[in-house]
């Protein structure tokens, strides 16, 4: 069997998240110290514009790092995660931070970002790799839920929703954009990246691990594949289905592998055709703040406004007008969550929320009987073990004398 073999992240390994991260938080610091400082917003509206970006993307790397190198919230709020830096000009190191602070730091830089381009007169650009408002507002939205409060969660997300011009991905584009370009799939994303052959990550990049028509890990069968439980699951009247499930060419080439090749695909799909990898990637979507504006209100008890949100969705993946049935039968909260977890799981499968989702159910999952693991496939693992949390990377170890300061 071709799949992705499961293996320990090294510390060495972490130190490429790390240091993008803070390459984003040092790239917006610049951007802040230009303007002044990150506390007050500069006068002219353009230079406003340019800070809400700049504050929108530094709370975006701080949710990744919050993300990878600690727990789920209300277990570890109290435990040190991260340095934070506020400038670019930092003469020593920075200690840690508590993950609750670092909570704060982000909600905060997000919500003066959310004045600031409200004050600049622009919310957003013509060019989809500048985060806009509702952006903002989404990771907002996250910032809520992770953290246990729904009722600004479902307020934040609902605003975006209504204010943004992005629309959920239709049921019959679901199977044909590939998520490779921000011009076929602009009404749906809210943030992206156009990737050129001067910024591509050649074979070391998204597109040459997830497809099957890129030329690199995935085609020669190292394939990042759906769990076979999760996908077993998958209702045959919910299209997402067939994003797991190959075309004639892919499975004679491949066989039944439970692969994303109608999820994520180059667009000539012939294996191994593209060598230049310059498919776009996807930031943000419109789905995620639907998501989490059913999740919210669902966390609330507010069943029927968690079906509203929820059926938003599910209409445009109902292959054959009946899956929307399902809602109808859920009539508790508890029972909307699953299904919204359910939901988290397949829509956004690949696109990188599966870690804080899993924390946010304090769910237990299995490696999937297709998973190749020395063990054995049906392995459980639990939101809280520890092999979950990212290890800080050596070279901060040894160069940061103040990380426990």
């Amino acid at each position: 069997m071709l799949y992705h073999q499961a293996n320990t992240v090294s510390a060495v390994d972490n130190d490429y998240i790390w240091k993008y991260c803070y390459e984003l938080i040092r790239n917006a610091n610049v951007v802040l110290d230009n303007a002044g400082s990150d506390v007050t917003e500069p006068e002219s509206e353009t230079n406003k514009y340019y800070w809400a970006i700049a504050k929108t993307v530094r709370a975006y790397a701080y949710m990744n790092l919050v993300n990878f190198y600690s727990g789920e919230y209300s277990e570890s709020k109290n435990e040190r995660c991260v340095p934070v830096y506020r400038t670019a000009n930092n003469p020593t190191p920075a200690a840690r931070q508590t993950v609750d602070s670092l909570y704060r730091f982000i909600r905060q830089d997000l919500e003066q970002a959310i004045t600031a381009y409200t004050n600049s007169g622009q919310t957003a650009s013509a060019n989809i790799s500048d985060p806009s408002i509702n952006v903002a507002r989404t990771l907002l939205g996250y910032v809520y839920l992770n953290t246990g409060e729904y009722g600004q969660a479902a307020t934040v997300a609902t605003t975006a929703v209504n204010e943004d011009t992005h629309q959920i991905l239709p049921l019959n584009q679901v199977l044909t954009t590939g998520f490779n370009s921000v011009s076929n799939n602009a009404n749906n994303w809210m943030w992206g990246i156009d990737i050129t052959t001067e910024n591509t990550g050649g074979i070391a990049s998204f597109w040459a691990m997830m497809d099957c028509y890129t030329y690199g890990y995935a085609d020669v069968g190292d394939m990042m594949c759906i769990n076979q439980e999760l996908f077993d699951g998958i209702a045959p009247n919910d299209i997402r289905r067939q994003w797991f499930v190959g075309d004639d060419e892919f499975q004679a080439y491949f066989g039944p592998e439970l692969a994303p090749s109608r999820k994520f695909f180059d667009p000539n799909r012939t294996i191994s055709g593209d060598a230049v990898w310059t498919n776009d990637l996807v930031y943000m979507r419109a789905e995620e703040p639907v998501l989490i504006a059913a999740e919210a209100y669902a966390r609330e008890g507010d069943v029927s406004n968690s079906k509203i949100w929820l059926r938003k969705l599910i209409e445009q993946r109902d292959a054959d007008g009946t899956l929307t049935d399902t809602l109808n039968t859920m009539n508790t909260a508890d029972a909307l969550l699953d299904y919204i977890h359910f939901n988290w799981r397949v829509e956004m499968w690949g696109e990188g929320r599966a870690l804080m989702t899993m924390r946010r159910f304090k769910a237990t999952n299995r490696a999937g009987s297709n998973t190749f693991i020395p063990q054995g496939g049906g392995i459980p693992f639990k939101y809280n073990d520890a092999n979950m949390i990212f290890v800080i990377p050596q070279s901060e170890i040894n160069s940061n004398k103040n990380l426990n300061n």
